[in-house]
């Protein structure tokens, strides 16, 4: 419910990391990334990030990136949303 209220209860976008067995979620709304573990639910990692846009499975991980232009720990002039696909 704690996790629920953090992400202003409202998902804008969800990817599974199924090398990893995590499961990542991003709320605008409220400003938030979650990692859950896939099989159990369990959330593993909660992290406030501000416009938290698209998410998707990393070589380690969940990939976060926001409507101004952060794309985990790089930022560039590119502003991303939620539609991410790792190419290659």
């Amino acid at each position: 419910e704690q996790t629920t209220v953090r992400l202003g209860n409202y998902v804008g976008a969800i990817a599974v990391n199924r090398r990893e067995g995590l499961v990542g979620l991003t709320s605008p709304v409220g400003g938030a990334a979650v990692t859950l573990d896939a099989r159990t639910g369990k959330v593993l990692r909660e992290e406030t990030v501000r416009e938290a846009a698209g998410v998707a499975p990393a070589a380690h991980g969940i990939a976060v990136s926001t409507y101004d232009g952060r794309f985990n720990e790089t930022r560039s002039r590119i502003a991303w949303d939620q539609h991410i696909v790792r190419i290659g």
